[in-house]
């Protein structure tokens, strides 16, 4: 037996000899012996009479384009062989790698630098990348009028323009467009800012709001302060009745780089919501102050809890907790108020305040 070793793709195989597609089509008979491939196929008793005869001629050669083909069923050559194309084995099915975003391996060092300095920061080892590939990095300032930054290869240039503070974020994109960025902040100059974003405390007790200078001075950093409206729509704002002062002066002390704001918060006695939020924002420095504005504006809280609320519906909702401890979120999420064997006599107005989940 043979097969074309051309059409198949294939130069071996279990059992058979390869020949070429022409040697296997241009034979147009038998063939008499020696090299001639087809030889002695005619010496078979295919009718099964006993003897080999013409009727034992099982195969039609058909022209020198086709391949031989059994006379069977009534098919000649061309119906009964049809090329197919190699089917060779493809491996493997192929994966398509999946592009994964850059991430953070650590973060970057706040910098404190003059007006007129350059730092240059390094970016080894501040990102990573599963994919192969260069990863392109470009740096932003927040305040491009106190500091500039760019990227220029691995290292980010950040000089300083004037006192103040600026955010500079730092991406890094890989050959597929995803991106991780970090960020870390620039004094130039000597500046002041609110040391934390949100100040909390209750009915009763003091609102501490921690100032931080970059730099010592040797003559105090006077400063002055004042409350606001918080302004978002989705919180209650505290009212002046919830603060013992709206306003004040303050002073970080020479050769010292923190200080302190405390305001009292009042106990007016009245049922509110859960949490009040204002403002506190550094006034401007006056002229000729060693110091410039950084972070001037935090959150102030006021945790008024369900501490003003009738004894029997507080007792209730603050359970083990301190009365301020219940916040928004734990009134609403309230499906009942349990006030059997509390003695309750009347409810006060807006004892119920919050407590949209009742049912």
């Amino acid at each position: 037996s043979y097969w074309d070793s051309e059409a198949t793709g294939l130069s071996s195989s279990a059992l058979g000899t390869a020949r070429t597609t022409s040697a296997l089509r241009t034979p147009t008979a038998y063939g008499s012996g020696g090299t001639d491939i087809y030889a002695y196929w005619d010496d078979h008793d295919t009718d099964g009479d006993g003897r080999i005869d013409a009727d034992d001629d099982a195969w039609d050669f058909g022209a020198s384009d086709q391949y031989p083909s059994l006379k069977y069923g009534g098919l000649d050559p061309t119906r009964q062989f049809a090329v197919r194309p190699a089917t060779v084995d493809p491996g493997p099915p192929s994966v398509t790698p999946v592009n994964r975003a850059p991430y953070v391996r650590r973060g970057i060092d706040d910098l404190d630098i003059d007006p007129g300095e350059l730092a240059r920061v390094s970016l080894v080892g501040v990102f990573g990348d599963e994919a192969p590939g260069r990863l392109r990095h470009s740096a932003e300032s927040s305040n491009p009028s106190a500091a500039s930054a760019r990227a220029v290869g691995g290292v980010v240039l950040v000089e300083g323009l004037a006192p103040g503070l600026a955010t500079v974020t730092v991406t890094a994109e890989d050959e597929g467009g995803l991106s991780a960025r970090t960020s870390f902040s620039a004094s130039v100059g000597r500046v002041l800012s609110f040391a934390e974003a949100e100040a909390s405390a209750p009915e009763g007790g003091v609102l501490r709001l921690r100032l931080r200078l970059s730099r010592k001075s040797d003559a105090p950093a006077l400063f002055a302060w004042r409350a606001v409206a918080d302004g978002d729509p989705l919180t209650a704002d505290a009212d002046a009745g919830d603060l013992a002062a709206l306003s004040g002066t303050g002073a970080v002390a020479a050769g010292e780089t923190e200080a302190l704001i405390e305001v009292a918060v009042s106990d007016d006695g009245e049922i509110e919501p859960a949490r009040e939020f204002l403002r506190v924002e550094l006034a401007p420095p006056a002229s000729g102050a060693d110091w410039a504005p950084g972070v001037v504006s935090m959150r102030a809280v006021v945790q008024e809890g369900v501490c003003d609320r009738s004894a029997e519906v507080r007792d209730a909702l603050r359970g083990a907790r301190e009365c301020w401890a219940p916040s928004v979120g734990d009134l609403a999420g309230r499906g009942y108020l349990d006030l059997r064997g509390r003695g309750l006599g009347s409810l006060r107005e807006r004892d119920l305040l919050g407590l949209s989940g009742l049912r």
